[in-house]
């Protein structure tokens, strides 16, 4: 009960530090839907990844859907190699198997019984400049393979709209 009751307490108050700010509805509805919008992009950029070939157009049109243009600009230059072209003559590319997840949307843990070592729950913070809402989801990931780092993913979208927040960064702090 006592746990029930802190976590009553610590949403109470998470609320009213909110709406103290000015956090309109639209804002406060985010909250709840980072973790759609991340799985979503996740999707995407690995829709991608699986060796087939694709004109940039098409890449371009997929990951539009979940990422910024200055981002797929760079996840394109990084990644994508030429394959040839297609038979109405339009360059193909692929993008080969690799290690490096510098532009890569992994997963975070967000269930609390997954967490282990040093690894928290996801910690998400919002900031309203002008008319955009900025969106920044980071987590300690606890990685034997690529090393122990926190990962976030910065994500945009136009204040009071129905626009989806799309990825414009990934940064990894390794230690």
């Amino acid at each position: 009960m006592k746990k029930g009751f802190l976590l009553f307490l610590s949403l109470v108050m998470a609320i009213s530090i909110w709406g103290s700010f000015g956090a309109n509805k639209a804002t406060a509805a985010t909250a709840v839907r980072e973790k759609i919008y991340l799985e979503r992009a996740h999707k995407l950029q690995w829709s991608l990844y699986n060796e087939r070939e694709f004109t940039k157009a098409r890449i371009y049109a997929t990951m539009s859907k979940g990422f910024t243009k200055e981002f797929i600009d760079q996840f394109f230059q990084y990644y994508f190699k030429k394959a040839g072209v297609n038979a109405q003559g339009e360059q193909l590319y692929y993008n080969p198997a690799g290690d490096n997840m510098t532009y890569s949307v992994t997963r975070f843990t967000w269930n609390k019984k997954d967490l282990y070592g040093k690894q928290k729950y996801p910690a998400v913070n919002y900031t309203v400049i002008g008319s955009r809402l900025y969106v920044s989801v980071s987590q300690y990931q606890f990685d034997a393979m690529m090393g122990n780092h926190v990962y976030t993913v910065k994500m945009v979208k136009k204040k009071n709209s129905r626009e989806p927040l799309r990825v414009y960064a990934i940064q990894r702090q390794y230690e």
